[in-house]
């Protein structure tokens, strides 16, 4: 842009700050910041003047807070305004030539025409740090360009964040009409400063889930904590300007004796074969809630967790992975979670509103979600059909009937068939590499909570011999592998899932048919669990 049109646009901004002026006391208080200065545009929309007007900001020389993502790099554009600047306006305020306010000196005033406009610098200052200094001393007349402020914020920490712009008129810059020789003015440095305030939002909204069943009736409870991000009031507390919500949604996949799911009529546990979700928390709700789950049959549900934002002024957010609430969905539950953490189902449905920063929550997808009413029982617990000699594998196999977790250990060592979770599933192998009598212990945390340990002895000495108890532990047992469901968000320390190690029937009868078959059973039960959370 040509120093004329900018000097064209600045004319106009001061025409429109004049006529908003009314009776200030301070040279200070006469300045504002322009932040729509014509022809430039700022960067996010959420800072352009048909977007702020859209929220219902019709003040140009502030701002409503926005929410960015961080990249591209912000601009935001500002031009000063102040009598002191602009030559052949109207007489300067007498405010700004001396510190008298007398009635006398204000007459006098109405020959203070700016004969030289006064010469300005401006500096920025993100969250209290240091000050960055801009483009150095500089006149409207003068200037190259629009001032701005721009940053690679990338690297800033996610949330609220404050920008304080300063211009500072420079003391004795300017000269105005009064005699021959004029009177040079401001006495002191006159500064014009505006704060600016927006939020970063880099990471997806997040969570962190655990689940407690066995009730009387087949449910879950879901143990809903660290709900994140905070949600933020809109200005003049209008709604919200953002908020998280909570897309969870699971299908049936198979009932608790193994049997999977084969159709609505097909399948004779009861219940339905699908739940579906929303969670919202409102302005003032806690991180934390409990959510319950309700009418689901017994046996494994596949979980899946959408995190995004809502806003009651959308036109004020400039984010990534935008869309639109429940496009595709048939009938869910809408559940406002509320100040106190009670929860409300009869908020309105956030259908065809727009939706942002929508991604599905780290470690809480495609894993299994357990349903059952009573505690896990142990079917069968076997070794080798056979006896074996010293260097042959032994093959172990067990049944439960409900759904856990369980760890193996051998004379006290921790035993692993699936390297990638340590998990440990029916069948395990053993290399016998002597004669001594050697302990498989079998600890299994079910679904309840409820932990039990089953061990079992065995050596080749005088041929093969086993020996098999149960031993009932207290649900508060500390195992290698805790309960929750998934993994928590990337921001916090991670913790191990926790596997599914349920098998069929005909798994177990394989498993007890010979190493190989074993071997084969082993393979398809780890490929089907990998991803198994209770």
């Amino acid at each position: 842009m040509s120093r004329t049109s900018l000097l064209l646009v600045v004319l106009g901004a001061v025409a429109v700050a004049r006529a908003a002026v009314a009776e200030p006391r301070t040279c200070e208080s006469y300045g504002k910041l322009d932040f729509f200065p014509q022809g430039f545009e700022n960067e996010p929309k959420s800072w352009t003047q048909a977007n702020q007007f859209a929220a219902g900001n019709s003040d140009r020389y502030s701002l409503y807070p926005v929410v960015m993502y961080g990249s591209p790099w912000p601009k935001l554009h500002f031009l000063p305004i102040h009598p002191l600047l602009l030559a052949g306006g109207p007489p300067v305020p007498v405010e700004c030539r001396a510190a008298s306010t007398s009635f006398r000196r204000r007459a006098l005033a109405e020959w203070g025409v700016v004969r030289k406009p006064a010469a300005f610098s401006w500096r920025t200052r993100l969250d209290g740090g240091a000050d960055v200094p801009g483009f150095g001393s500089m006149s409207l007349d003068s200037m190259q360009d629009m001032p701005h402020w721009s940053k690679n914020i990338w690297n800033l920490k996610d949330g609220k964040h404050e920008l304080k712009i300063t211009v500072t008129i420079h003391a004795g810059s300017a000269t105005i009409e009064d005699g021959p020789k004029g009177r040079a003015v401001p006495a002191t440095d006159v500064e014009i400063s505006s704060t600016v305030v927006f939020y970063k939002l880099t990471e997806r909204p997040s969570l962190r889930i655990k689940s407690t069943t066995c009730g009387a009736e087949p449910g879950v409870t879901m143990h809903v904590s660290d709900m994140w991000p905070e949600p933020v009031p809109a200005p003049g507390g209008l709604g919200a300007l953002f908020k998280p919500v909570f897309h969870v949604w699971g299908n049936f996949i198979e009932g608790i004796d193994g049997s999977p799911y084969s159709g609505e009529d097909g399948n004779s546990e009861g219940g339905v074969h699908f739940f579906d979700q929303y969670w919202i928390r409102q302005i003032g709700a806690p991180k934390q809630a409990e959510i319950p789950i309700t009418g689901v049959r017994e046996g494994w549900y596949n979980i899946n967790v959408e995190g995004s934002l809502t806003s009651d002024m959308p036109s004020l957010l400039s984010l990534a992975g935008n869309g639109t609430f429940n496009a595709n969905d048939t009938d869910p539950t809408w559940l406002y979670i509320q100040p106190g953490g009670s929860l409300e189902t009869k908020g309105a449905s956030l259908r065809g509103q727009p939706k942002f920063s929508g991604a599905l929550v780290a470690g809480l997808n495609g894993t299994a979600l357990a349903v059952q009413t009573g505690n896990t029982t142990l079917v069968s617990f076997e070794g080798p059909p056979q006896s074996i000699e010293v260097g042959q594998i032994a093959t172990f196999t067990w049944q439960y009937l409900g759904l856990g977790n369980t760890t193996c250990k051998i004379d006290g060592r921790l035993q692993s068939n699936d390297p990638a979770t340590g998990g440990c599933s029916s069948p395990l192998s053993y290399r016998v590499r002597d004669k001594a009598r050697h302990t498989l212990e079998l600890t299994l945390r079910d679904a309840c909570g409820v932990a039990r340990r089953e061990t079992m002895d065995f050596s080749v000495t005088d041929g093969w011999s086993t020996t098999a108890k149960s031993d009932s532990m207290s649900g508060d047992l500390a195992l290698p592998v805790p309960s929750g469901l998934g993994a928590p968000p990337a921001r916090s320390t991670s913790a191990p899932t926790l596997l599914r190690t349920t098998t069929s029937g005909a798994a177990a009868a394989a498993a007890r048919g010979g190493w190989a078959a074993a071997a084969a059973a082993a393979a398809g039960l780890a490929a089907a669990a990998a991803a198994a959370v209770l």
